[in-house]
């Protein structure tokens, strides 16, 4: 079981999910990070139509959680229009997750 353990979120528009996974795997050594492509809408949804994103959840220990997090914002440009939104929160308890080496 992992000790306070972090969820990061992150919600990034469409086509860019795959893009951090692989960013996640090759550059900092995460594969327990989940994608999926949501859709919704709002006020502003109402003139241009239905919005597709993507949401990618990463559960991380709290000693990474911060260094995740600043590099998902950084690769992601989370600080530029209409690139996503990114936020984290604590988790009551999360489990390991590991793969044989033959897998």
């Amino acid at each position: 079981m992992m000790n306070d353990p972090k969820l990061i979120r992150c919600i990034i528009p469409l086509g860019k999910g795959m893009e951090l996974l692989k960013l996640l795997k090759d550059e900092k050594d995460i594969i327990t990070a989940n994608k999926i492509d949501v859709r919704g809408g709002n006020v502003f949804a109402r003139a241009v139509g239905e919005i597709q994103l993507e949401t990618v959840d990463i559960i991380i220990s709290q000693d990474r959680a911060d260094e995740i997090f600043e590099y998902i914002y950084e690769k992601m440009e989370i600080g530029s229009n209409h690139h996503g939104v990114l936020y984290q929160f604590s988790l009551s308890r999360s489990s390991s997750y590991n793969l044989q080496e033959s897998i």
